[in-house]
């Protein structure tokens, strides 16, 4: 299995330099079991901060067979969605939390509960929950259920290289798909400027082009009510 790095601001270089550092972090995981061939280095990359060394969990790609791929990009295909989420949001700067969000729904819980570990493993960050349900109670296979993520750690580290080795066999996700991927990459970044808000809604408006989009915020009323952060 490739090994993942992430260097923020720490060039090759520099990073074997303070490789003495990865001892302290391996000895926190000497009881932790990894997949064959895979270590700590893979879970977790190393910023220089003000407080020193700071770890961060990398995803790694769960080992699956191509069916079980093709399966999962086939139920996709037709269940799933590539779009975006708005919401106001007083302790931002600009006043909006602007994402790009990955969902596929379905009333069969256990395939749902499948398409999750094929895509993303066991990570808890993702969502496989029925709304209409009070938080505790059993969840039936009659009952529409979702599973959905908003993190770009997680759409960048499994979903896009997912979706980048299955692909696209029908017209309309082989469209939204670059769109989307491009809305992932400016949302990543941070929204902060009026260019880069402009961007993001056109984008919204591309990606919606061949179907029947309801915003719940209109482009208007997030133009009127965003603070650009130059």
């Amino acid at each position: 299995m490739k090994k993942i790095h992430f260097y923020d601001r720490l060039n090759l270089q520099e990073f074997q330099k303070r490789r003495f550092a990865l001892t302290k972090i391996k000895a926190l995981f000497d009881d932790v079991l990894f997949p064959e061939g895979v270590g700590p280095d893979d879970f977790y990359d190393f910023r220089d901060t003000d407080v020193g060394f700071a770890k961060k969990r990398i995803p790694i790609r769960p080992q699956v067979s191509d069916r079980q791929l093709f399966q999962v990009a086939g139920i996709f295909e037709v269940k799933g969605i590539l779009c975006t989420s708005t919401a106001k949001d007083s302790s931002r700067p600009t006043g909006w939390d602007l994402r790009a969000f990955w969902s596929l729904g379905n009333k069969d819980r256990l395939m749902l509960e499948n398409a999750r570990k094929v895509i993303f493993g066991d990570d808890p960050e993702t969502i496989c929950v029925n709304p209409e349900l009070e938080e505790g109670q059993p969840v039936f296979s009659n009952d529409y259920c979702t599973l959905a993520t908003s993190s770009c750690e997680l759409i960048n580290a499994l979903v896009i290289p997912f979706h980048d080795d299955t692909g696209f066999a029908g017209f309309q996700k082989a469209y939204e798909y670059p769109i989307w991927k491009e809305i992932v990459a400016l949302v990543q970044a941070e929204i902060k400027t009026s260019e880069q808000l402009e961007r993001f809604l056109t984008l919204r408006k591309e990606l919606g082009k061949y179907r029947a989009s309801r915003y719940t915020h209109s482009d208007r009323l997030i133009r009127e009510t965003f603070t650009p952060v130059e």
